[in-house]
């Protein structure tokens, strides 16, 4: 039997070097990798593996708008990796921040061809889709770019491409009716300025939404911001339209208080209470009829209850009923912005003056005093100008 022998020493060092090779690609491998959360890493990988290095450098070079940089870096990202699908369309971004619209083209079209995962090329073809009058197809982009990514950093710039022209309106709002997972994306009214709003509106009441409306809950902020940034009638068209029977922006509206009742879910066009422990709000069925009972320990008179209101130049008279307690000690303002404190009488109505703002601030106060005050039939109207 021959006895196993050791390779000589010499032959040993071959498998040693091999080891070491592996250990050195698995190093700039892993360096590579890694530079995509730090880019610092990205200078230390040599040039044969800086695939994911070299797409980091590109999109830092885009983001400061180094048009030169990112055609070098994502070239070389193409070079090092030619089947990674975000090279070419962060190359043909940089050829469009160069105005090179030809090869731009080129390069999203090659993008194109690894299909449709990387948002940069759905968001070209989306815009050359909505270019040569193709806005389903424009619209379909969109909603397969805004499902991947609901919250994506640029979901508002990708909705406000739709907003201009009817016929693309009407393609996103036949998305839109089949409920998408970005829809509230597209209902959240932060960093809107007036010309978006009125995009989102003529969508929102675009026929192509279907018979079935969003919903009161699902509008409401969308509803304040175009009543605030654009003009009530704007907000009243969509409150309309997806809240069927909802009290008119120009009016008071849930004169009974139930929204108190629903402290979990707040509705921004309805009541607000005040937060202090010095004060208390509550609603109340009194003979089946509903009720505030309201204290106020606090040493001055205080805004228990607020409405937002925008109502038209003129005059208007709040009337009430109380049914418990001293009368005296209740009273209604009217205002822009911060409420003023009212003059306290024993009157159940009062008049006042529409203020000149787009939207007033409607408040119920209470001075304070011992027990509660409950008040009862709480209206407002608007008194005809007297010819």
């Amino acid at each position: 039997m021959k006895r196993r022998t050791r390779p000589s020493r010499p032959g040993r060092w071959p498998l040693v070097g091999l080891a070491l090779i592996f250990a050195v690609l698995a190093l700039f491998s892993g360096l590579d990798r890694a530079s995509a959360n730090r880019p610092g890493l990205a200078a230390l990988v040599p040039s044969p593996f800086r695939s994911v290095a070299a797409v980091t450098t590109a999109r830092r070079d885009l983001a400061n708008e180094d048009a030169a940089g990112a055609v070098r870096a994502s070239t070389q990202a193409i070079r090092s990796a030619p089947i990674d699908y975000s090279a070419p369309a962060l190359l043909g971004t940089a050829r469009l921040l160069k105005d090179d619209f030809a090869r731009g083209d080129a390069a999203f079209r090659a993008a194109a061809a690894f299909g449709w995962r990387d948002p940069l090329t759905q968001l070209y073809w989306t815009d050359v889709s909505l270019n040569v009058g193709e806005p389903e197809l424009a619209a379909m982009r969109a909603d397969a770019l805004l499902r991947a990514n609901p919250a994506r950093r640029n979901a508002q710039e990708v909705l406000r491409r739709f907003e201009e022209d009817p016929s693309a309106r009407r393609a996103l709002a036949e998305r839109l009716a089949l409920r998408p997972d970005w829809l509230q994306r597209f209902l959240s009214p932060e960093d809107l300025g007036a010309q978006p709003l009125s995009g989102r509106a003529a969508i929102l009441t675009d026929p192509a939404m279907g018979d079935v409306p969003l919903g009161c809950a699902r509008v409401a902020r969308l509803a304040v911001a175009m009543a605030d940034r654009v003009d009530a009638d704007t907000a009243e068209a969509v409150r309309m339209r997806h809240c069927p029977g909802a009290q008119s922006l120009y009016a008071l509206r849930d004169a009974s208080f139930a929204g108190l009742d629903d402290w979990k879910d707040p509705d921004p066009l309805g009541w607000k209470a005040a937060e202090s422990g010095s004060v208390t709000v509550r609603r109340e069925l009194r003979d089946g009829h509903p009720v505030i009972v309201l204290n106020n320990d606090a040493p001055g008179a205080r805004a228990l209850l607020e409405q937002p209101e925008w109502l038209a130049a003129g005059t208007v008279e709040a009337q009430w009923r109380v049914i418990e307690g001293a009368g005296d000690r209740f009273a209604v303002s009217l205002d822009c912005g911060q409420p003023r404190r009212p003059r306290f009488a024993p009157s159940q109505r009062q008049r006042m003056d529409v203020p000149a703002c787009q939207r007033q601030r409607l408040s119920l106060w209470l001075a304070p005093g011992s027990g509660p005050v409950v008040i009862g039939d709480f209206a407002l109207s608007r008194v005809a100008a007297q010819r």
